[in-house]
């Protein structure tokens, strides 16, 4: 509460709000599963190895369905990444473009 309180001005309402719509039964079935064979570009999968809200199945089922080229990278962690190991999230986006890059030079020579 004290920390949802530092962003939110009703933090009771902020944490029903997004608590309640995970546990709605409608809830239960809902995926983006199908958009994500539609993504035809190349996709970073980044999970931290301690996440305690993901999966590496999370990442097995996108990377199954994703028509583009995927990165997959799991890092010491746990759910947020950006701060628990900054260095290790940036070092893995920089060789995520360039091998984007890489691949787009190679298209344009041949």
């Amino acid at each position: 509460r004290e920390r949802l309180s530092r962003h939110h001005d009703d933090p009771d309402v902020a944490f029903s709000g997004w608590c309640d719509v995970w546990l709605d039964p409608a809830f239960r079935n809902w995926t983006l599963e199908p958009e994500a064979e539609r993504v035809d570009c190349p996709v970073l999968l980044i999970q931290g190895v301690d996440d305690p809200y993901g999966t590496l199945d999370q990442l097995d089922r996108i990377e199954t369905r994703v028509q583009g080229p995927v990165f997959r990278e799991v890092v010491p962690g746990g759910h947020s990444l950006h701060r628990d190991v900054p260095d290790e999230v940036l070092r893995e986006v920089v060789r995520f473009l360039g091998a984007v890059d890489g691949r787009r030079r190679a298209a344009r020579s041949s």
